[in-house]
């Protein structure tokens, strides 16, 4: 029977490698919500509004999803994000209700056919991350490619006549490719995790932006120290110092680059890539 999900597609043509190698985890979010995670040493669940009526957690795959709309820079309050990283190993057995190839939460902004719903490209019930694999080498092939946004065409190409939801990616990378005005970013080119439970796992890397250690009035609290004092074995990293060839951006959108190359050269180390 010809496939029309991606889920149907996976399931018919399991692709997994065994020794495929799992990268880490990410979570990105506002000052505000990172003092809570300390305070509870627990990612929480929030309601959700893509998902109406739903509580979860999202993660990325290896990557940081966060991107600035400069037009909103005043609504950031003058902060800046924080990055948490995560071994898969750890998160794995947790329940993961669905992964899908890119961020939903910009799904209005991607270019599929008129009436398209996102669960077309869902895999649901992803015990031990079920789907992770077989989607990174369906889209990208390796994990390096799937790193540095670089969906694999030809393959694409050649697997669309199986599935509808393939054919419609192939389309949509392609475009992506071939329209620099395409109103979507690298959220698109990252695989997202949705758990519908809270979780108590101790992050490996923690990623601070430099502005919040440096703050220009006399309230300031944060220093690397008592970030590690919540996490013994954590990893602190500052980015977006002055001077770091990732912040010479302008505009306020140095705030995504920094933050995406900073974690980006971290889960190439963890993942031997």
């Amino acid at each position: 029977m010809a496939a029309i999900s991606l889920e149907d597609y996976i399931n018919e043509f399991p692709i997994l490698e065994n020794n495929y190698k799992y990268l880490p985890l990410c979570h990105t979010t506002p000052e505000g919500a990172f003092a809570s995670i300390l305070n509870s040493k627990e990612l929480k669940t929030t309601k959700c509004d893509k998902y109406v009526g739903e509580e979860l957690l999202y993660l990325f795959y290896g990557k940081t999803a966060y991107l600035v709309d400069k037009n909103n820079l005043p609504n950031l309050n003058g902060g800046k994000p924080i990055a948490l990283l995560y071994d898969f190993e750890e998160v794995k057995e947790h329940s993961i209700k669905r992964i899908l190839p890119f961020d939903s939460g910009a799904f209005a902004h991607y270019k599929f056919p008129l009436g398209t719903n996102k669960d077309i490209f869902e895999i649901k019930n992803c015990k031990n991350g079920k789907g992770i694999a077989e989607i990174i080498q369906l889209i990208y092939g390796k994990n390096a490619d799937y790193i540095y946004e670089n969906p694999n065409q030809e393959n694409l190409n050649s697997k669309s006549a199986h599935a509808w939801a393939i054919k419609e990616l192939a389309k949509f990378y392609k475009q992506m490719k071939k329209e620099a005005s395409l109103q979507v970013g690298k959220q698109a080119l990252t695989l997202e995790l949705q758990l519908d439970q809270s979780i108590r796992v101790s992050p490996k890397a923690i990623f601070f932006p430099f502005d919040l250690l440096t703050d220009s009035d006399e309230t300031n609290y944060w220093t690397i120290e008592k970030i590690e004092s919540f996490f013994p074995s954590v990893e602190v990293i500052i980015y977006n110092r002055p001077g770091d060839a990732e912040t010479a951006m302008q505009d306020g959108m140095e705030i995504e680059l920094a933050l995406r190359i900073r974690v980006r050269e971290k889960v190439k180390l963890y993942a031997n890539i």
